[in-house]
């Protein structure tokens, strides 16, 4: 069974919320001086640990930045996703072979990286999902607006946190509002933002 997370109270810090959350250990470190890896388990959601070990690497200089996932590859996650349903939402998702589309088509399948290839993610099947176009984009609005608050180098904490929420924003929604109310509501109001207009709103 799903333990629901227990509802904030007043003058709650997120540090008193996780606390209540399994501690997973953190994956053994060669320099100890170096920041802290460890993290909430966050269950049903796990972020792999090799995923925050390459983050770590990337924000420490010693990975680079992951290629794009190859055309043939992307194509076959797209087709195999075409019909389900987005993680997020719900919307059912289409792949749009072939065609270029932009905001217009808010169901069309994409491809993405849930920890940013800018944060060090990797091109592993763990750390690629398949969502709508409108949630894809609402989300790398919110990356890009965090990173520009953080004059593109926030730190490793912060950079961990978003992994956290992002990884959430994907598979655990309700877990997504729950412990990170600002990433979470910057998320839907962009999302609202960018949803098309019916006909009766055009001619309204």
């Amino acid at each position: 069974m799903t333990r629901e997370p227990t509802p904030r109270k007043n003058g709650e810090t997120m540090r008193q919320i996780n606390a209540e959350l399994e501690i997973c250990p953190a994956p053994e470190c060669p320099d100890e001086t170096g920041p802290s890896n460890s993290y909430g388990s966050l269950m049903p959601v796990e972020i792999p640990p090799e995923e925050l070990e390459r983050s770590l690497r990337h924000f420490q200089g010693n990975e680079c930045k992951q290629e794009a996932v190859s055309k043939s590859r992307k194509n076959r996650l797209l087709s195999d996703a075409d019909g389900g349903k987005c993680s997020t939402c719900s919307t059912v998702m289409k792949h749009l072979i072939g065609i270029k589309f932009g905001h217009e088509r808010p169901d069309a399948a994409t491809l993405e990286h849930v920890n940013p290839r800018c944060l060090g993610g990797s091109n592993d099947d763990h750390n690629l999902a398949v969502r709508c176009n409108l949630c894809n984009r609402a989300s790398g609005h919110v990356v890009n607006e965090w990173l520009q608050r953080h004059q593109y180098e926030p730190s490793w904490d912060e950079r961990k946190s978003m992994t956290i929420y992002l990884w959430l924003e994907v598979y655990c929604v309700s877990m997504a509002e729950e412990l990170f109310p600002d990433h979470f509501r910057s998320f839907t109001t962009k999302r609202k933002s960018m949803q098309p207009k019916t006909e009766e709103e055009v001619r309204a």
